[in-house]
């Protein structure tokens, strides 16, 4: 499939996940679709062999549809969007505090081990294959 026919398979999940939602405030819409993210992401790990615990996934992502709206009332009062280094410094620490607990049940249900065995069986640490992806180191 196409990364076109991604992007509006996207959206029209979006849309239908919402339209029904459409007489909520916004924050809530907003709040709507970081949750059906959730639901999508904690598919992911359904295959894996531990129980998947849904909290940590719904925490996650609907703290980030807090910070969403939270940035949206501070363009409203400010008038400004938030952005450059204050900016980066929100997000970096609402991520680094709000992904505890989605992180550590990706190592407790073996995710993560998992993707550093899949690294390891094709010769290649998860620090190479991150400098990789980064176009950072050649192939040897």
């Amino acid at each position: 499939m196409s990364e076109d026919m991604d992007v509006l398979m996207e959206k029209d999940i979006l849309v239908l996940w919402t339209t029904p939602l459409s007489f909520l405030p916004k924050p809530f819409r907003i709040l709507s679709i970081f949750a059906a993210s959730a639901l999508f992401h904690m598919m992911i790990s359904i295959p894996l062999p531990a129980t998947v615990c849904f909290m940590p996934y719904l925490t996650f992502y609907i703290s980030q549809g807090i910070g969403c709206s939270l940035e949206r009332y501070f363009r409203n009062i400010i008038g400004k969007r938030v952005g450059g280094w204050s900016g980066r410094i929100w997000l970096w620490s609402f991520m680094i505090i709000s992904c505890g607990g989605m992180v550590g049940e990706y190592y407790r249900v073996g995710w993560v081990g998992m993707m550093r065995g899949a690294l390891v069986q094709n010769g290649m640490s998860p620090a190479e294959g991150l400098a990789r992806w980064a176009g950072l180191a050649v192939k040897g």
